[in-house]
């Protein structure tokens, strides 16, 4: 009985260890499932952390390729607004220089070069422009039709520069002895004409007599041939009334012209009136 007892107690023995390792190696079992579970988020996380990798390189990539092409655009806008200045400082100095010839060219079109007087179709515009004037505000007007005496013995004598210094010389005379209205321009050669505006026949012979007292007063200096004197003769006509151009002022000038010529030379006359004897030198 003791012995059977025994046996049993034995056998109750043995079947608890192992059913202690069984629950071990149930419960490791259990952990090494947990294993696989942690194992297997670690490479869930793993992956995930590999794809955010992935993307902040990808991100920083896209941002410096982002980066590059903007500072190529900004380097190319900068050589665009450098070469936009260059094209703009170009154009201006374009303008500047085809204003300067347009100004030149309104000049040459406008003006005698030599003597700076108008040339004879800008006289003749600024000329019936005058006479337009005067017929509107019922003012007088009054033309000098002027010749420089013996201008080709001039040039024989002093050369085709004593000619041009001599020309120069009456073109300053003019301006300087002559209203700021006052109209003078070179017809050719020697010839040269001047519109005075709201002044009679007596006040346009007394201009007259002034500028060919003080041609007489001139001297003008040739390089290499010392210096000369000049003279004028003058014809003065006025508008008369229904006249509404400039040409009959002027024939009735050159009549005059011609009998200051035909008279002597060296004077003044007056259309209409008879020629005076010249006055002594």
């Amino acid at each position: 009985m003791k012995q059977e007892r025994k046996d049993k107690r034995a056998g109750l023995e043995e079947f608890s260890l192992f059913d202690n390792e069984e629950r071990i190696a149930s419960e490791s079992e259990d952990m090494v499932g947990m294993l696989h579970q942690v194992v297997e988020r670690l490479r869930l996380l793993s992956k995930a952390y590999r794809q955010s990798l992935h993307e902040q390189q990808r991100l920083v990539r896209l941002s410096d390729r982002n980066q590059l092409e903007l500072h190529n655009a900004n380097r190319r806008l900068a050589e665009q607004a450098e070469e936009l200045t260059r094209l703009n400082d170009a154009l201006h100095a374009e303008m500047g220089r085809r204003a300067e010839l347009a100004e030149e060219l309104q000049r040459q079109a406008t003006m005698d070069d030599l003597t700076g007087t108008a040339s004879r179709r800008h006289f003749f515009t600024l000329a019936e422009t005058a006479v337009e004037h005067a017929l509107r505000r019922r003012e007088p007007l009054s033309v000098l039709l002027i010749d420089l005496d013996h201008f080709k013995q001039i040039n024989d004598g002093y050369g085709h520069a004593g000619g041009d210094e001599v020309l120069q010389s009456f073109g300053a005379l003019c301006r300087e002895m002559l209203r700021r209205i006052d109209i003078v321009g070179r017809l050719g050669g020697e010839e040269f004409a001047v519109v005075l505006p709201g002044t009679a026949l007596g006040a346009a012979e007394g201009a007259a007599e002034r500028l060919l007292e003080r041609v007489r007063a001139t001297e003008v200096s040739v390089q290499g041939r010392g210096t000369l004197n000049f003279g004028i003769s003058i014809g003065v006509a006025e508008l008369q009334p229904g006249e509404t151009t400039i040409e009959p002022v002027l024939a009735r000038a050159d009549a005059a012209l011609y009998a200051a010529k035909a008279a002597g030379r060296g004077r003044v006359e007056v259309h209409g009136r008879k020629p005076r004897q010249a006055k002594a030198s």
